[in-house]
């Protein structure tokens, strides 16, 4: 803050500047230098389309694992997954030109408990992310990478991370959370699957199958590219009645009820997402 009242102070003094190469001062009415500013260096490399892509934070010590867990994907023009040192959230964007503007962050629920110097590093990542004003992609040593820089003149650079699972039917995926865009932006809205139930999928010879809470379920499918394409006429699932947990068969219900509208997947790290045809999102991790 003393910083902050010493740099406003200088400017309101500055009457007159002077620029010498990428080198900006700001004088006073005596002629006095007040501030010495330096040119803001371009980004490297080009903006590109981000939705689907997905990366992996860069730091200047790759052996701390926990720094470089910090993850992004972007599942459509609007919303970003990822994870920090601790936890998984969601994030709402904007782009373009070379603009990127985070406009929400929302963290989700963590099982595992988190330490301090975790915490922090955490905090630090997602102030980060509602500074951000413009990025580019780029190659380095054949490499693909991503970088950010916020408002404060500050930069992250990431690479692509690449998916543990190259085929979606490579593991069976348990659902953690159900995701929806809200309409007119702001922060979605997210409902965690209800503590003691679980949901899966697995994709197998041309059809999808699992465990919806409490009934289990099995439906054709045709996957092409990222598409997938419910053959709803074929949808089984049987139809026991569960009195617990708590939630569970309201939970399957909206589970089921979205299944027929699966429009598109996506795989980043250990993770899917199954989107609908709307702005609902199914976010699963590998079992």
């Amino acid at each position: 803050m003393d910083q902050a009242d010493a740099y406003i102070s200088a400017l309101n003094q500055g009457e007159r500047y002077s620029v010498a190469g990428d080198r900006l001062e700001i004088l006073d009415g005596e002629g006095a230098v007040r501030l010495v500013l330096v040119r803001d260096t371009p980004l490297q490399g080009e903006p590109v389309d981000l939705v689907g892509t997905a990366w992996r934070i860069l730091t200047e010590d790759e052996k701390d694992d926990q720094v470089g867990a910090a993850t992004m994907a972007f599942l459509n023009e609007r919303l970003i997954v990822g994870a920090t040192a601790c936890r998984d959230y969601l994030a709402t964007y904007g782009r373009s030109e070379a603009t990127l503007n985070i406009q929400s962050t929302s963290m989700l629920r963590s099982v595992q408990p988190c330490p301090e110097p975790f915490r922090m590093l955490e905090a630090e990542y997602t102030d980060f992310l509602s500074w951000t004003r413009e990025y580019s992609v780029y190659e380095e040593q054949g490499a693909r990478l991503l970088s950010i820089k916020s408002d404060r003149g500050e930069t992250l650079t990431f690479e692509t991370l690449s998916p543990i699972f190259e085929d979606v039917a490579g593991a069976e995926w348990t659902l953690e959370t159900f995701v929806e865009l809200r309409q007119g932006g702001g922060v979605p809205r997210d409902t965690a699957v209800a503590e003691g139930t679980e949901v899966t999928v697995l994709f197998d010879n041309g059809s999808i199958s699992g465990e919806a809470g409490c009934n289990s379920y099995s439906v054709p499918v045709k996957v092409e590219g990222r598409s997938i394409a419910i053959e709803v006429q074929s949808f089984q699932h049987t139809e026991r009645a569960c009195e617990g947990p708590n939630g569970v068969m309201e939970q399957e219900k909206k589970y089921l009820d979205l299944l027929p509208r699966l429009a598109r997947y996506g795989i980043y790290g250990d993770s899917l997402f199954l989107q609908t045809d709307g702005d609902v999102f199914l976010l699963f991790q590998a079992r």
